[in-house]
């Protein structure tokens, strides 16, 4: 089955040049409680921000045409950043298998480096939109991984002359970016709202889970510490609405 971006509906397929048919896997990154022991044996609650393995596709396209004018070189970062992972795939492929000497050695070492570089200098704590620090905010956010073009390309699919990246036989890389929860939403509306369902598990617009949650007092201390006494309440109130 072709990879198609979530978003535009466009096929995602091999390209010469970005932003192309070129594009990303986008995971949302919630605020999730975890526990901590101390050496009492008491359970302390803290929230961070999870990583889900539910992903949708999203085009390079899709996100350069959303992003304002003012923050287009946070793009040229991305996209500098994945040709270089691309080229040292690349390297990578052509050397499998044979004898190397020096030269291809020093071509290979090279290439890891600037691509590790360039990578490792993508902004990790700020939104590619509207440079909101999102690390230490108190909404989800979304992270988007760049397709692994040189593995993708081996197992493409479509028909010939036509050939697409295939969904169940394509993985990513390290050149990511990183949107906040309230840029996401207004850029990516469709794929918004399809990870919303992905993580209820349904396809039902109109479906309501049915919240029945009993919350110890630890938890709720952990969520007034956090968030503050009324947004805390305001939160544990709409949980258990019916």
């Amino acid at each position: 089955m072709s990879l198609v971006c979530c978003e535009c509906g466009r096929d995602m397929g091999p390209s010469d040049s970005l932003p192309g048919r070129e594009g990303t896997m986008v995971s949302p990154s919630p605020i999730v409680m975890v526990w901590s022991i101390n050496e009492a044996g008491d359970i302390n609650w803290h929230f961070i921000h999870g990583q889900l393995i539910n992903h949708r596709s999203l085009c390079f396209r899709c996100i350069e045409t959303c992003l304002p004018d003012t923050h287009h070189n946070n793009l040229k970062s991305v996209y500098d950043a994945y040709e270089a992972e691309t080229n040292y795939h690349e390297i990578e492929k052509s050397h499998r298998g044979k004898l190397i000497g020096g030269e291809e050695m020093h071509q290979s070492a090279e290439a890891g480096s600037k691509m590790i570089s360039l990578c490792e200098a993508l902004d990790s704590t700020h939104c590619l939109y509207c440079n909101k620090e999102i690390e230490n905010d108190r909404e989800p956010y979304f992270i988007s991984l760049g397709i692994d073009r040189v593995y993708s390309r081996r197992h493409l699919s479509g028909f010939p002359g036509e050939s697409n990246y295939s969904w169940s036989n394509m993985k990513t890389g390290r050149t990511f970016t990183q949107i906040c929860f309230s840029c996401f939403k207004e850029a990516f509306p469709k794929t918004f709202k399809q990870l919303s369902h992905d993580l209820l598990g349904t396809s039902n617009p109109d479906f309501v889970p049915n919240n029945e949650f009993l919350i110890s007092p630890d938890v709720v201390k952990a969520m007034e510490e956090y968030y503050g006494f009324e947004e805390a309440h305001r939160m544990i109130e709409n949980i258990n609405k019916p």
